[in-house]
């Protein structure tokens, strides 16, 4: 559960960042002098709503980034502890690794590619072991 809940929140903030940006986009589309005063002179707007809004907006993004690292950290341990014990690698992979270390744990999580739905743990985990064995195994 760690790695989906890890992958949610990552897909969460990304989701968030994007609505921030149609956020700003729409800012500077349909209230332009507006979006001047807050984005070139730093000062506060004469209507706030979008202000107000980018900013819990990006509040959000951070807290869950934030959280976001320290599952991955539990992610990375758990992924060391488990490929580095051949009686459970055996039962997630095809086959065992040799002796991984903690910093390429951290470099396969950096350079995962897999196909990630928000919310379906059991596809999401079947994806990720396939993504895990072929970076471990470069297929």
């Amino acid at each position: 559960m760690t790695t989906s809940e890890y992958m949610d929140l990552i897909e969460i903030s990304t989701r968030i960042s994007q609505i921030a940006s149609d956020l700003d986009e729409a800012f500077e589309t349909y209230r332009p002098e507006d979006w001047m005063t807050a984005h070139v002179l730093n000062q506060k707007p004469s209507i706030d709503a979008y202000s107000e809004t980018d900013q819990l907006l990006g509040q959000a993004e951070a807290m869950l980034l934030d959280h976001a690292e320290k599952v991955r950290e539990e992610c990375e341990e758990l992924w060391y502890l488990l490929l580095n014990r051949p009686e459970y690698a055996k039962i997630l992979l095809s086959k065992p690794p040799e002796k991984i270390s903690k910093g390429k744990v951290r470099e396969m999580f950096d350079n995962l590619k897999y196909q990630y739905t928000t919310g379906n743990v059991e596809d999401n985990f079947n994806s990720f072991i396939e993504a895990v064995e072929n970076y471990l195994f470069q297929k």
